[in-house]
């Protein structure tokens, strides 16, 4: 029943009530009706009202907001949104949101920039923005056609070799598997002399250095990282290029474009950055716009040759030729260069005469800087160090000798950001010190950086497969890097050419089983070691250890028994004693149980 019938049933009791009592007392009659009338009120009032509020829920602080103060030395800098420019008062903190901002910002006679900042929630930065005079003044088209492409399709594209090999059988000319790597083959250098002294005259040279090294890491802070750097030093041409090439080898085509349209601002050659441009407009099966800009310039540099040609070598073998020896008139030992001549001959006349590469060599350069190396790494002397490097990196950017360096001097330096940046280069260059190359490796082993050397060792075994001491010096390469599953896969690749019963490389076999938690195969490499070395307190002592993770108890007890006979190191007694006390007591307790 609803509270309006409810209301109206007390109403008519109480009228019958009223009745009876206006019998026996007329003068009440006019005092029920009021109460009547009242009564009939308060329940329609009642009726309209609205159900009665609840509490209020306390409200929940809304998250700060970011905040961002822009500085620049150029006078005048302003904010430039929807096509309205506004001035940036000094010191004046714009509200920004949470997570990655875009502005576009420059002053009178600068070029337009387009910054990408990430900001926290809550976080205040203050930022340098570093603006260029124009040099070209052009209305910038700031929208792209191109669209941002997967980092897994960019990695899965095929080198031209492949397409290469597929035509020819001199697979030796070109032995790269991915497109990727036919980028990294030849490339802008990333360490011009000139820009890489102003970075250490501002104490930032180690920054720049650590950055590259993260180039290829996935983790969008270093895009922040990276882009904060350009924010505050794009006028470099080398930091402009890390941007650029950090933003491709993550598929952000859009953002190649607007530091293209930058760069076209404010550099006379800005060829660097639009090869880049190319490759994402090459991914779709578009112009590159190579052609066009090498008409365009007056020195065009070696890496603009070579991937024009090698975007026609499938389409045309002889166009390819021709722009291969274009660029060979001025670069004559250029390898990027000459490696384009040798396939579009190749494809041209296949039964011609084998050309080969003109061989040349850096051994005296390369051995200078060796004992440069050999002076100033065990000093600290760091920057030093680099500074001898790079000059004749610069001039041969395709040598492994000196990529192999710069590890040298990052690795002891301990700089941060890892090495897949140089381990990149180490699979695309070549080697050109000739012999000085085995000094390196010698002063590398004895100043224990051998974890360096894998990637040397892959390439001479894929010259000579069959030679068992580089296999076995990859393997300790890898071990000492601590890189156990690149260990296995070595032990299997060279298991034709490796010696089988070779108790240091079963040790270190049987470590990275066990590291892999691979027992049961451990278990048969430590048995091995047993046979042929039973003399030794650690042969039967490993192989417990490993029956022990196993449930291998009765037959570890034995053997660790074995290991204590042999007279093992006083802390290696403690703790097969232990281990011992131990087992019995769990075997006893099972043998107790019914």
């Amino acid at each position: 029943m609803s509270k309006f019938r409810q209301k109206l049933a007390s109403i008519f009791k109480l009228r019958r009530s009223s009745t009876r009592l206006s019998l026996l007392f007329p003068a009440f009659l006019p005092l029920t009706a009021l109460l009547l009338l009242l009564l009939s009120l308060e329940s329609a009032a009642a009726e309209k009202a609205p159900p009665p509020r609840k509490s209020p829920t306390p409200s929940v602080a809304a998250p700060a907001a970011p905040s961002l103060i822009l500085s620049s030395s150029s006078k005048d800098l302003s904010l430039l949104q929807d096509g309205i420019l506004s001035a940036i008062s000094p010191g004046k903190a714009l509200p920004l949101r949470v997570g990655l901002n875009e502005l576009m910002v420059t002053a009178p006679g600068y070029g337009i920039r387009k910054l990408r900042i990430w900001l926290k929630e809550g976080e205040q930065r203050t930022l340098d923005v570093a603006l260029q005079k124009t040099v070209n003044p052009l209305d910038p088209i700031w929208a792209s056609a191109e669209k941002p492409i997967p980092s897994k399709q960019l990695s899965k594209k095929l080198s031209v070799c492949a397409w290469f090999r597929s035509k020819s059988k001199k697979a030796d000319i070109c032995p790269r598997q991915t497109w990727l790597e036919d980028i990294l083959f030849v490339e802008p250098g990333l360490f011009p002399f000139d820009e890489m002294q102003s970075l250490a005259d501002s104490k930032e040279l180690t920054q720049y250095r650590s950055l590259v090294n993260q180039v290829f890491d996935p983790n969008p802070e270093v895009t922040a990282k990276i882009e904060d750097f350009y924010t505050q030093r794009g006028q470099l041409k080398a930091v402009k290029q890390l941007t650029t090439m950090r933003s491709f080898f993550q598929g952000d085509c859009p953002r190649v474009h607007a530091l293209y349209v930058e760069a076209l601002q404010v550099m006379e050659d800005p060829s660097a950055i639009a090869l880049f441009k190319g490759f994402c407009a090459e991914f779709r099966n578009k112009d590159s716009g190579l052609e066009n800009l090498i008409k365009s310039s007056k020195a065009p540099a070696p890496y603009l040759y070579y991937h024009l040609g090698r975007m026609l070598l499938p389409k045309s073998a002889s166009k390819a030729l021709e722009i291969a020896n274009t660029c060979l008139k001025s670069n004559r030992f250029d390898l990027g260069c000459q490696e384009l001549a040798l396939m579009a001959s190749a494809i041209e006349n296949p039964t011609g005469p084998d050309l080969k590469v003109q061989r040349f060599t850096i051994e005296d350069g390369a051995f200078r800087t060796l004992l440069t190396l050999e002076t100033t790494v065990p000093k600290a002397q760091y920057e030093q160090a680099f500074f001898s490097v790079i000059p004749l990196l610069n001039t041969y950017p395709q040598s492994l000798e000196l990529y192999l360096y710069l590890a040298w001097i990052n690795a002891a330096e301990k700089l941060s950001g890892g090495s897949g940046y140089i381990d990149r280069k180490f699979d695309v260059s070549a080697i050109l010190g000739g012999p000085t190359l085995e000094k390196i490796i010698e002063d590398l082993e004895k100043f224990g950086f051998s974890s360096l050397l894998a990637p040397i060792y892959r390439l001479k075994i894929r010259r000579d497969p069959s030679d068992p001491n580089l296999w076995i010096r990859l393997i300790r390469a890898y071990s000492q890097a601590g890189n156990c599953e690149e260990v296995l896969s070595s032990f299997k690749d060279g298991a034709q050419v490796l010696p089988r019963f070779n108790a240091s490389l079963l040790q270190t076999q049987a470590a990275c089983l066990v590291e892999l938690k691979r027992f049961e195969e451990a278990a048969e490499s430590y048995q091995k070691i047993l046979e042929l070395k039973p003399g030794a307190w650690s042969s039967p002592y490993n192989l417990a250890t490993v029956y022990e993770r196993l449930n291998r108890s009765p037959e570890a007890l034995l053997l660790y028994k074995k290991a204590l006979e042999l007279q093992p190191t006083p802390e290696i007694k403690d703790d097969i004693q232990f281990r011992l006390l131990d087992l019995e007591k769990n075997l006893g307790t099972e043998a107790d149980t019914p």
